[in-house]
């Protein structure tokens, strides 16, 4: 018998819409949505006989967008909504969804981004880099050093999450793992008006990053 399945596979690329391939999309939404999706259907009537579990780990990014991701937390945010649907259609047979929802981490992911920054902003057609110019193209990767520098180390946080999901008698539907996530930007997801929501980015963006050359 299979008790439960634990979905997490999951990929990182692309940076800003305008810099970010089709086929990159495509390439995050086959990884971190369709192989959750194949991998549940195989094993739905396994857990069905035994009443069991599926954790998905979704992520933070598919609880609430940022800019700059946007590949990657569409891809999670499609995670997300799978889960939801499954969660609801799966209570018929005795079959609990739970999803997982990280924060930043300093995992294989994180630690890539810079590299990863670099590779794509060589590979953006030329018209695109005069928009954005090289100062800004500097700062994001200043900006992404100083971000991942400061992810959590305690990856522990996310497998204690995976490991109540799993076995605990009163699993919770969603996880959030890392105090970002918990304290910060789940109250803003959950709580703020969007209107302001969109104010606090703007915010953000506006000192975190310079204007695009074309727009100064």
């Amino acid at each position: 018998a299979l008790w439960a399945v634990v979905n997490n596979a999951g990929i990182h690329d692309g940076l800003f819409i305008d810099w970010t391939p089709v086929d990159t999309f495509k390439m995050l939404m086959e990884v971190n949505f369709f192989g959750m999706i194949r991998l549940t259907k195989e094993v739905l009537s396994l857990l069905k006989n035994s009443k069991g579990r599926v954790v998905n780990l979704t992520s933070l990014d598919g609880y609430r967008p940022l800019p700059s991701i946007a590949a990657y937390t569409s891809s999670k945010h499609a995670a997300e909504a799978f889960t939801s649907c499954l969660r609801w259609e799966m209570k018929w047979f005795g079959v609990s969804v739970h999803s997982v929802n990280p924060g930043t981490f300093k995992t294989v992911l994180a630690e890539g981004a810079e590299e990863r920054i670099k590779l794509l902003w060589r590979k953006v057609p030329g018209s695109c880099k005069r928009e954005y110019g090289e100062r800004f193209s500097k700062k994001i990767l200043t900006f992404t050093r100083m971000f991942t520098s400061n992810a959590s180390t305690q990856t522990s946080l996310v497998a204690d999450a995976v490991v109540h999901a799993t076995c605990s008698e009163y699993p919770c539907r969603r996880y959030f793992p890392g105090y970002d996530a918990k304290f910060l930007w789940k109250p803003l997801r959950d709580l703020v008006p969007e209107f302001i929501m969109d104010s606090i980015i703007d915010t953000f963006l506006k000192f975190a990053l310079p204007r695009p050359a074309a727009t100064m």
